[in-house]
């Protein structure tokens, strides 16, 4: 596709000579130059133009093999990918050897964005990026509209090896950057731009009046039902106000006004990422979320093995990253450690006491995870493929939680529940305690085991509890069991389960939440129940595999 692009290049010797250097603009405040040590007398200046040809900001007097941090230009309706001499495009910085004249590389926002406008959302969907530059500033507005939402696939494949996400996006879909090989950094940038209606009182009204009283200027409508207020001001309209009540001679009424996002957070509207929306990249090191992000999940990243920091900016009041590891503002949960977070032995900090769904997800470096005193809320999900982890300690005084031979479990009143089975751990053959629940997740991607001995007195098995467990082949359900969640063995080497509760025996069949069965599995039920199995709502994904447990050969 034929991009229009905007070359400006402007003869040095002008620059250099010609220009009042009074109509530049210098801004190294913002801009990092690192100074190498040189021996020549020689300097070198650098000038950056805007989109018109004149002098944008400049650099003088800089030495040979200096580093000079490019700074980004915006311009409403264009994408801004570099800096060009009319020759080499520049990206980020720039080490110096040579006098030069640098003009924006620009790209029209609807000519490498395919979007579709959703007045629901009072913006836009990107639905493709039609792009081939490597560092990628998305815009806040193409032709005019918000960028309101990345969908699924959007960036599928692309060679970015940066990408800025403006803050006025509300949701990422799925997939939305998928398959990008080269993608190391992604960062959020700007305000939220969202309007939305509310009723304030009139000392609520008053204070906002007066705290922004600089930028609350009446526009249009003074003296009239509604009225407008000047640009910054965090009431944007007036729509109406009640009739004023006298109380004391003071007068009080409500208002409906139009509010703006972007000063006063007064509303929740969240970023939402859904799970995946990163996936497949295995380049990708770091990630910072803008103030707006209050909804982190660790599985919006998928096979992100090289991912070392999520940051946060610094005014987001929701989160915490500590030594490289997320928790809660307040540090009693702990949410993600990275993949590529190098720690090996961990023990958990002593004012944590949850630990949330896939904390830990896909960790590859943790040998050993310890659980403090206070820690009394751990999602067994949390130690989803943490490929290396081969025991989970807890901290004797712990009421709740025990560790037996590096393996996790809960002691309850009434109950106890095998929370993880660890990934790594080695030994092909496991008997499991006296448990009457087999927790979500507790022996996913376990890489070891073959033989698994279920309890008697065992009641719950919990969703995916046996995924990705490659080497067991044989499921042996005891009688006592009453359900097996769903996708309990999805993309597990079993072949063959065994079900031993009989509706003879003890008066119900065991209920199969189980929807999704691999090519190849079997299922052996009691003779006297096999009618009941083969006719049940509950095991129909096994309706041709089902066969009364005398024609089992162990």
């Amino acid at each position: 596709m034929k991009f229009k692009t905007i070359l400006l290049l402007i003869a040095l010797s002008l620059i250099l000579f010609g220009c009042d250097e009074t109509s530049t603009t210098t801004i190294t405040t913002t801009t990092t130059i690192t100074t190498t040590s040189t021996n020549t007398e020689e300097t070198f200046d650098l000038v950056l133009h805007d989109e018109l040809g004149f002098a944008f900001a400049s650099f003088y007097d800089l030495n040979l093999g200096d580093l000079v941090e490019l700074p980004d230009y915006n311009l409403e309706d264009y994408v801004f990918v570099g800096w060009t001499d009319g020759e080499d495009n520049y990206y980020k910085e720039i080490t110096v050897t040579k006098n030069l004249v640098l003009s924006p590389v620009l790209e029209l926002s609807d000519e490498v964005f395919s979007t579709i406008v959703v007045e629901e959302l009072d913006g836009i969907v990107i639905s493709d990026y039609l792009g081939v530059e490597p560092y990628l500033k998305i815009p806040e507005t193409i032709n005019g509209e918000y960028v309101r939402v990345i969908a699924s696939n959007a960036f599928l494949g692309n060679d970015i090896i940066e990408i800025m996400i403006p803050s006025t996006v509300i949701e990422m879909k799925s997939y939305a950057f998928k398959n990008m090989s080269v993608l190391q950094r992604i960062a959020f940038y700007g305000d939220i731009y969202f309007d939305f209606e509310q009723i304030l009182s009139q000392s609520e009204f008053n204070e906002i009046i007066e705290d922004y009283s600089s930028l609350c200027v009446i526009e249009t409508g003074e003296g009239e039902s509604s009225w407008t207020y000047s640009a910054g001001c965090p009431i944007k309209e007036v729509l109406s106000s009640t009739e004023a009540v006298i109380i004391a001679g003071v007068e009080y009424r409500n208002y409906q006004v139009v509010m703006d996002y972007a000063y006063y957070s007064g509303n929740d509207i969240p970023l939402n990422i859904f799970s995946y929306a990163f996936d497949n990249l295995p380049s990708l090191e770091s990630v910072t979320f803008s103030k707006y992000y209050n909804a982190f999940i660790p599985m919006i990243f998928n096979d992100t093995p090289a991912l070392l920091e999520v940051n946060f900016s610094e005014d987001n009041a929701f989160y915490e990253v500590s030594e490289g590891i997320v928790y809660s503002n307040d540090k009693t949960s702990l949410l993600y450690v990275p993949p590529a977070n190098e720690l090996t032995h961990f023990t958990v900090p002593d004012n944590v006491y949850q630990i949330q769904m896939f904390a830990f997800y896909s960790n590859k470096n943790l040998v050993s995870i310890t659980l403090n005193e206070d820690c009394s809320h751990v999602d067994p999900s949390a130690f989803l493929f943490t490929t290396s982890l081969e025991e989970i300690l807890v901290d004797e005084d712990n009421p709740l939680l025990e560790s037996r031979d590096g393996v996790l479990y809960a002691v309850l009143e009434d109950s106890e529940v095998l929370i993880h089975y660890p990934s790594a751990k080695t030994g092909d053959t496991y008997i499991v305690d006296d448990v009457s629940v087999i927790a979500h997740y507790a022996f996913a991607g376990n890489q070891y085991l073959e033989t698994l001995i279920l309890p008697d007195g065992l009641e719950t098995i919990g969703p995916n509890a046996f995924y990705a467990s490659t080497n067991i082949r044989v499921l042996d359900l005891p009688a006592s069991l009453e359900i097996i969640g769903s996708n309990a063995i999805t993309d597990s080497g079993v072949e063959i389960i065994i079900v031993r509760r009989s509706i003879v025996e003890q008066g119900y069949i065991t209920i199969s939440l189980i929807r999704v069965v691999s090519e190849g599995v079997v299922v052996y039920v009691p003779d006297d129940s096999f009618d009941e199995y083969h006719d049940s709502q509950y095991w129909f994904s096994f309706y041709y595999v089902i066969k009364p447990m005398s024609e089992y050969a162990s």
